[in-house]
């Protein structure tokens, strides 16, 4: 009977490897439980839940709860997932902003350019401390290279690198395009325009998310020496202010185009500004508790 299948459909919220140890098992049970009938949704949102659990602990971004490293090394890389959340969020931001200043009367540049620096500041801020910590890890990832491990990771390395240079070649195609375009029909003015621009935005969100994954999937897998974990974990804890400054930036500029210049802000579509918000509260709740966790974790290693 299709219903009597039921268990195991839910169990695809749990990865694959935990399936195949433990799948037949938990099956077992929820049939002896429930019986031939579907699965109680109460049962349901609890098994999503502990799936998502172990999908999360697979990933590297959960960390185990005996292993104070673990978690250290857990909360430094959910930081860095933020941080691509806010990449994400920054391209909109920029494209949002273009060519503001010709919108402000000259008078008050002052409060949104504050605005705006600090955000174009918070990210170059951001990229050097993403720099840093990838540094400090090179020689861990030179061992584990030379032991063989790039099989493990070759797959999304490349699935990264191919998406990147996709996404190049697709954004010079739309730059050059955007340069024979006012700027109304950059503004949703061009019909075919606002579609390329999707494209370069679907792409370029594809690409952060696939390096984001390379990177976690070989920084899990690193034998990270105590002082490069330590000095890791206080990079993702500055990472985090670098975000709560960015977000500080952002609505600085937002409230001060709303005062100053409201026809600007009005004539950028709402979906997308409301989007770009959303995106910056979201990385930084990832930042917050990824740094939270690392320096839990760090207290504990001490």
């Amino acid at each position: 009977m299709t219903r009597g299948r039921d268990p195991e459909r839910v169990l695809r919220w749990y990865p694959a490897a935990w399936r195949r140890r433990y799948g037949a098992e938990l099956v077992t049970l929820l049939e002896d439980t429930y019986g031939p009938g579907p699965v109680p949704w109460r049962c349901r949102l609890g098994l999503l839940w502990a799936g998502t659990a172990e999908r999360l602990r697979e990933s590297g971004l959960r960390g185990s709860a005996t292993l104070p490293s673990d978690g250290a090394r857990a909360g430094s890389l959910l930081v860095l997932w933020g941080w691509a959340v806010f990449l994400v969020a920054g391209a909109g931001f920029a494209n949002q902003a273009d060519n503001w200043k010709a919108a402000v009367p000259v008078g008050a540049v002052r409060l949104p350019m504050a605005g705006y620096g600090t955000v174009l500041g918070a990210g170059f801020a951001g990229s050097v401390i993403v720099l840093l910590a990838a540094c400090a890890c090179v020689p861990s990832l030179a061992r584990f290279l030379g032991a063989g491990g790039w099989p493990v990771i070759r797959r999304r390395v490349l699935q990264a690198a191919v998406l990147l240079a996709v996404t190049i070649a697709t954004a010079a195609a739309m730059k050059t395009w955007a340069m024979r375009l006012d700027f109304a029909q950059r503004n949703g003015g061009s019909w075919a325009y606002s579609a390329l621009f999707g494209v370069v935005a679907l792409l370029a969100t594809a690409t952060i998310v696939a390096w984001a994954a390379a990177i976690t999937a070989a920084a899990r897998r690193l034998e990270l020496p105590p002082a490069v974990l330590r000095y890791c974990c206080g990079l993702a804890v500055g990472l985090t202010c670098v975000m709560a400054a960015l977000v500080a930036g952002a609505v600085t500029w937002w409230t001060a185009m709303a005062s100053y210049a409201p026809r600007f802000l009005g004539s950028v579509a709402p979906v997308p500004s409301l989007a770009v918000g959303v995106l910056m509260v979201v990385g930084l709740v990832l930042g917050v508790i990824g740094a939270r966790r690392a320096t839990e974790s760090l207290r504990r290693m001490a």
